[in-house]
């Protein structure tokens, strides 16, 4: 959308980097966290931005928040499965299949339903 976050119209972060005045906005206890004066959290939050994802990462990022599937490594998604009793997130696109597009014979899926 735009090259730098202080770019984005509707974005906090010139208020939060730069303290620029913003009624819309109340700091969060997070960033009032961030250092002990108003000056030391403005660099540190600055300073959150000083690297740039990996484009891989960001596919990653974003294809978990639309799918809702769990970020991270397989061992993690497991354990998030088995706490939570179910499979999350996303697992094939498109609308289900018919047993029959399943391979299942007829005798089969009229045990199913």
């Amino acid at each position: 959308m735009v090259e730098k976050p202080e770019e984005y119209r509707w974005s906090s972060y010139r208020s939060n980097a730069y303290g620029e005045k913003d009624d819309l906005m109340t700091p969060h206890k997070l960033y009032l966290e961030l250092g002990e004066n108003n000056e030391q959290r403005l660099s540190a939050y600055r300073d959150l931005f000083k690297f740039i994802l990996d484009e891989n990462l960001i596919k990653e990022i974003s294809s978990s928040l639309q799918t809702g599937t769990p970020l991270g490594r397989q061992k993690f998604k497991d354990e998030i499965e088995e706490l939570l009793g179910k499979k999350v997130g996303y697992t094939r696109q498109g609308r289900p299949q018919k047993p029959e597009q399943l391979g299942f014979d007829e005798k089969t899926q009229l045990q199913l339903f």
